[in-house]
């Protein structure tokens, strides 16, 4: 490859960077891909990295900001709304799943599902870099999920902290788990129930999720 026939300021060099490590990341994980190979594969260079991210590290960032801050800036401005609704009481709790689940299942639609999956693969073999994955939980997940577990309390305050954080994190891996794997359903239906049912599926889903909230 000439090295000067594709520059840093390209206009397509980020987001063929961005996809690439994706790929990549997704594929072997973040500590076994290499920035020679992304930018090998990205048809890039070394300095186009350093210009546009500044580190593998940041590159990762950004693959993960750019489809994760759409989605949570459209949660708080569903919580809000409907914490408004809620005219001085607790927000109901089906509403509390809707502002959470809803975004992230819409956001899904002008994707694939492989770019969904590739970031979750990410995310789960960050286990292999616990500093990093905490890191990634700190910037883009914290916030939300401290907003949402304050929310939840305020709705069931009979609830006790450690159950509370429990249920949360079972609501949660429902969530990536329904998204991710909702062709089984399909099949094991036999065509009865529909993957692509997205709305349906959500509706579904946080009636399951509230009934286990509820639980004595």
């Amino acid at each position: 490859m000439d090295a000067n026939k594709i520059i840093a300021g390209q206009p397509d060099t980020r987001d063929r960077l961005l996809n690439t490590a994706q790929r990549l990341f997704a594929e072997q994980g973040f500590k076994a891909t290499s920035l020679r190979q992304i930018t090998h594969e990205a048809e890039a260079n070394v300095a186009s990295v350093n210009y546009h991210f500044g580190s593998k590290e940041e590159m990762l960032n950004e693959l993960i900001r750019r489809r994760v801050e759409p989605v949570n800036e459209r949660r708080y401005t569903l919580l809000e709304k409907y914490r408004d609704e809620a005219a001085g009481q607790p927000i109901p709790l089906e509403k509390i799943f809707e502002a959470f689940f809803l975004p992230f299942f819409q956001s899904v639609a002008p994707y694939t599902d492989k770019d969904t999956m590739d970031l979750i693969h990410i995310i789960e073999r960050l286990s292999e870099q616990s500093t990093l994955r905490q890191a990634v939980y700190e910037e883009h997940f914290k916030q939300l999920s401290i907003t949402i577990l304050e929310a939840l309390s305020e709705t069931l305050p009979e609830l006790e902290t450690t159950e509370l954080h429990w249920r949360f994190h079972f609501a949660l891996s429902l969530m990536l788990s329904s998204m991710s794997t909702r062709q089984r359903v399909g099949n094991s239906s036999k065509g009865f129930c529909d993957p692509e049912d997205i709305e349906g599926m959500v509706k579904r889903l946080i009636q399951f999720i509230c009934a286990g909230f509820r639980a004595n």
